[in-house]
């Protein structure tokens, strides 16, 4: 059974095994995409062979709560678990880099953690005071990041729940037209910050890279909060922009080789 409504995103394990999607259903689904499951159980043997490919691997399922499984065996396209809580629709979801752990978004305000094998929620963050668009996990897995229209974004430990650190975009930052434009300064300071479309890990950890519906991108330190480079040209102020880390290879012309 799949989604009753829209998908908002979906995300990758890292075994390329399984995929979980958000949906404005409220409910989160993992779904099996291994291409060595079975497709039936007619034949015993290969059933067989797929549940041992499987069991070599450190694959997010298991005996918990909410799971879905075909005779013991997952079958490819299966929904293995719903994960289900948010009280509104669920807008951005990501998985740990171990695959144990799963972090989701939601309209509802909300930041919540998640035991993939139980299917169990371990813990509820009262993150934001407006939906929240975007979680991110750390590259360690440690720390969750998440944005949201509220101008915010929060840096959170997975293992405590606590909120290790909160970024908000200085007033000069946040309005291009605001240096130069305006006698009155308290009122861009006072102004309330750009929503938050987007937010992201730098694959060192060192720095978050945010987009806002003012049509910037922004470099920020994890350590410090601070706007270490702010990236212009866009123009939008109603639809996200998502940003991403790119790879610069020093042979452009054998990328194939190069590609880990």
């Amino acid at each position: 059974m799949g989604h009753e409504k829209g998908c908002s995103e979906c995300a990758w394990s890292a075994c390329g095994r399984y995929v979980v999607s958000a949906s404005d259903d409220k409910n989160v689904h993992l779904w099996c995409v291994d291409p060595d499951a079975a497709r039936g159980a007619d034949d015993e043997n290969d059933a067989t062979n797929a549940t041992n490919a499987s069991s070599e691997t450190s694959a997010p399922i298991g005996d918990g709560d909410g799971e879905k499984k075909s005779g013991g065996v997952p079958l490819f396209g299966e929904c293995l678990r719903v994960f289900s809580g948010h009280t509104a629709h669920v807008f951005s979801l990501d998985l740990s880099p171990a695959g144990n752990v799963l972090v989701t978004g939601s309209v509802d305000e909300t930041v919540r953690l998640w035991d993939v094998r139980r299917g169990t929620c371990m813990n509820v963050l009262p993150a934001h005071s407006d939906p929240v668009t975007s979680v991110r996990f750390s590259p360690d897995g440690t720390v969750v990041c998440s944005g949201s229209y509220d101008g915010l974004v929060r840096l959170w430990s997975v293992a405590t729940g606590a909120c290790l650190r909160t970024i908000r975009v200085a007033a000069d930052e946040r309005h291009p037209d605001a240096a130069g434009s305006s006698s009155d300064e308290k009122n861009i300071a006072s102004a309330p910050p750009s929503p938050v479309g987007h937010v992201r890990f730098s694959p060192n950890g060192a720095f978050l890279l945010m987009s806002t519906l003012d049509g910037r991108v922004r470099l920020l330190d994890t350590r410090t909060g601070a706007v270490a480079k702010t990236f212009e040209g866009h123009v939008n102020g109603s639809y996200c922009v998502v940003s991403a880390f790119a790879r610069i290879f020093e042979n452009p012309e054998n990328l194939e080789n190069e590609i880990p």
